[in-house]
């Protein structure tokens, strides 16, 4: 999926060649469709060596998450995202230098908002993966598994029918619906073998505890492999 930035990496430094050295301006969007009064007020070069320049930081930053992609990078996906809607929201602001034009009301209300859409989504998705990333709470309680935080749920004691303690899993082959952040997968998983089940897996390596139930698995361990076995302590003496 990785190799998709490449080609959009390169699109960008063209497109920043094109603008900053070909003087290609009519690529320039909002600026080709302005009346030619509008265009007067607007410093063209300025602006097209302003966007130019951001094209080739955006083609590097598509380029490095494509070089990283097979990297055990932690919360690559998420950071790269972050950034790149920080960066736009720069990009945006800074660019309002060349257009020398009076802005009415209504395209104050429009700039406050996309600029406001940009930085709130730069901005969220550390707290995202905050929050996404804290191990998650389990506890054994009246006669259920109850896993929280994110991406949790509950599983009755007696609808449990086997559990083992596995220093290896098999491979992970893509995210149903959860998160995936690093060496953090949390939620609902495909797994070689096993099919679809929930996983909660803090650290790259075991032990592992699996969890089979009727119909499907759950499969946690946590950074410190300690933590792991007493879980399986604790549900071993709960199945008892």
């Amino acid at each position: 999926m990785y190799l998709v930035l490449f080609p959009i990496a390169l699109l960008l430094a063209v497109l920043g060649v094109a603008v900053k050295y070909f003087k290609w301006h009519w690529l320039i969007a909002g600026y080709n469709t302005m009346p030619r009064e509008k265009k007067e007020k607007v410093d063209v070069a300025g602006l097209g060596n302003f966007l130019g320049n951001w094209m080739f930081i955006l083609a590097g930053l598509f380029l490095v998450r494509g070089l990283l992609g097979r990297l055990k990078i932690v919360y690559p996906d998420l950071i790269f995202v972050s950034l790149l809607f920080i960066l736009m929201f720069h990009m945006l602001i800074q660019a309002q230098r060349y257009d020398h034009n009076p802005k009415t009301k209504s395209d104050r209300i429009i700039l406050g908002l996309v600029a406001g859409f940009l930085l709130l989504i730069g901005l969220a998705v550390p707290v995202l993966i905050y929050f996404s990333s804290l191990p998650a709470p389990v506890y054994i309680e009246e006669g259920h598994l109850n896993i929280g935080g994110i991406y949790g749920g509950e599983t009755p004691i007696t609808e449990i029918k086997e559990i083992a303690l596995e220093e290896s899993m098999p491979k992970i082959l893509r995210k149903v619906n959860g998160f995936d952040g690093g060496m953090v997968r949390k939620g609902r998983f495909r797994v070689e073998e096993l099919g679809e089940g929930r996983l909660y897996i803090h650290s790259a390596k075991g032990p592992y505890l699996f969890i089979t139930t009727p119909n499907s698995y759950i499969i946690i361990n946590y950074r410190e492999g300690e933590q792991t076995k007493k879980l399986y302590q604790d549900l071993t003496a709960a199945l008892e």
